[in-house]
């Protein structure tokens, strides 16, 4: 009986390890693609994109992505690009149709409206507070 029972604990220990071996693998892999959202957010990237990149189906990587950072894959691509947006609107004198392309954006309306989403403030607005206490009153993604 003893032997027995010492079978079965090793047995679920040798299981335990492997699953979180494969939750960690999982892990690695969803943190590599943030990281590759971090140096290429000015290019199109989409959920098929960066599944076939990193060998996983664009439908295990939607659902693991938001179970592991909490976020949907397409809003962390979003917020990226918007956390860019606001560094370089407080921080150069470029055009906001400017910094709205070289943030990844395919339209300024676009832009306009996801930095909206998460500002409460036009990037113009956003910019004219530049300096002024009353930034306060707008959310930054941090």
């Amino acid at each position: 009986m003893h032997r027995i029972l010492t079978k079965v604990y090793l047995f679920q220990n040798q299981n335990t390890y492997v699953v979180h071996s494969s939750v960690d693998n999982l892990t690695n892999k969803v943190y590599s693609i943030t990281a590759y959202i971090h140096e290429h957010y000015k290019e199109d990237l989409s959920l098929e994109f960066l599944a076939k990149n990193f060998y996983i189906s664009s439908y295990y990587l939607s659902h693991q992505f938001k179970n592991i950072t909490g976020f949907t894959l397409n809003n962390y691509i979003q917020m990226t690009r918007i956390r860019n947006a606001q560094q370089l609107l407080l921080t150069t004198d470029m055009n906001v149709t400017h910094i709205s392309e070289s943030c990844g954006f395919s339209s300024f309306s676009q832009f306009n409206r996801t930095f909206n989403k998460y500002c409460d403030a036009s990037p113009t607005k956003y910019r004219a507070c530049k300096g002024l206490n009353s930034m306060k009153s707008i959310k930054r993604i941090d």
